[in-house]
């Protein structure tokens, strides 16, 4: 009961992380006290806890959904409820669950590099949730670094699931510290994600060089944060809502002033 009370608290925290409270330093460490029960945990408990913690932290990130079918388009509130409960059922429950049995099984095996296999199995069960069974791409982990420069310039290199790896490597060296101290399964859980960090600020330079706004319209500005290689969902519906977005998107300029 514990366990599970551990990972509904941890998933609140983990919408915590994104706007409007955008605590983007807890993204860090938010999710360790789980990762502390899930590794030693057999993989078919840690599945039920990832399970708990991937309901908690949608939940808690999209609990808009239901508010928004009520006002917006004029349906009871059970339905919203029930698309809510659809969508996390559906496309976010077997991901992380898969992804937490992953980290059990990937503790039994691997030592120094824990950080890196798990944060591998994550950065999947989000590629698998923005792609598959319709495609649900909205507040990926990453997404919490957006305002942060140094660290979301890994996006460069390895698109937003690349900040999603590093930081779940982040909160797994932080449970393998709670879990082993200083012994040698300790500093290795350090060493491996922060051979990872040395490679962040590889692509520092060329955040600079990139136009952060382009115009649309002439008179309207898009803050560009990041685009998945035109596979994104959301510029796509952009681009088919408003005919003159392509065209403009492709004509950056800099910002004055």
């Amino acid at each position: 009961m514990r366990a599970v009370l551990r990972m509904l608290l941890c998933g609140t925290a983990y919408g915590a992380c994104f706007a409007p409270l955008a605590l983007r330093g807890l993204a860090w460490v938010v999710l360790a006290p789980a990762f502390v029960v899930i590794l030693p945990a057999p993989p078919w408990r840690a599945a039920a806890l990832g399970a708990v913690l991937g309901a908690a932290g949608a939940c808690a990130t999209v609990a808009w959904l239901p508010r928004t079918v009520v006002t917006y388009f004029g349906q009871p509130w059970w339905i919203g409820a029930a698309l809510l409960t659809a969508i996390v059922a559906e496309m976010v429950v077997p991901c992380y669950a898969a992804a937490a049995a992953c980290a059990a099984r990937f503790a039994r095996r691997w030592r120094t590099a824990l950080p890196s296999a798990v944060g591998a199995a994550w950065v999947a069960a989000e590629f698998a949730r923005a792609q598959l069974l319709g495609g649900n791409p909205w507040v990926l982990f990453g997404y919490t670094q957006v305002g942060v420069p140094p660290v979301a310039q890994i996006a460069d290199l390895a698109d937003v699931y690349g900040l999603s790896f590093v930081l779940v490597a982040s909160n797994v060296a932080a449970a393998e510290l709670w879990l082993h101290g200083r012994g040698a399964r300790g500093a290795a859980a350090v060493l491996d994600p922060a051979s990872a960090g040395l490679r962040w600020f590889m692509a520092q330079p060329s955040l600079q060089s990139v136009p952060n706004r382009c115009s649309i319209g002439g008179s309207q500005r898009l803050e560009i944060l990041h685009c998945l290689g035109g596979q994104d969902v959301t510029w796509r519906i952009l681009a088919r809502l408003w005919p003159d977005f392509r065209g403009a998107a492709t004509e950056p300029r800099r910002p004055t002033g």
